[in-house]
């Protein structure tokens, strides 16, 4: 699930800064798509640690945490990748 998280949430942030397109470069545009995927998942982890001291939940193991954020980040790099090399990315070069 963190795998294909990972994509869907490098393809949300890639539409929330899609109307920055025009004003930054490819692999800036590709690297908010990254960061925004990554925040998400750091946030989603310390969620679940805020949960487990709070409330003590017993799910909450280290080990899970870092493998969830390891496959968060392969499914960002795949999407990011993917969008890079087999997608065009339309850039407005602001010529009229």
């Amino acid at each position: 699930m963190h795998f294909l998280g990972g994509i869907a949430v490098f393809y949300l942030g890639a539409i929330l800064w899609l109307p920055a397109r025009s004003r930054v470069s490819t692999g800036r545009f590709l690297y908010e798509g990254i960061i925004t995927a990554l925040l998400l998942g750091v946030l989603w982890e310390a969620l679940e640690l805020f949960l487990h001291v709070r409330y003590g939940t017993p799910d909450f193991v280290l080990l899970d945490s870092i493998s969830d954020l390891c496959f968060d980040l392969a499914g960002t790099l795949l999407a990011a990748f993917w969008t890079y090399k087999l997608v065009e990315i339309p850039v407005d070069s602001g010529k009229k």
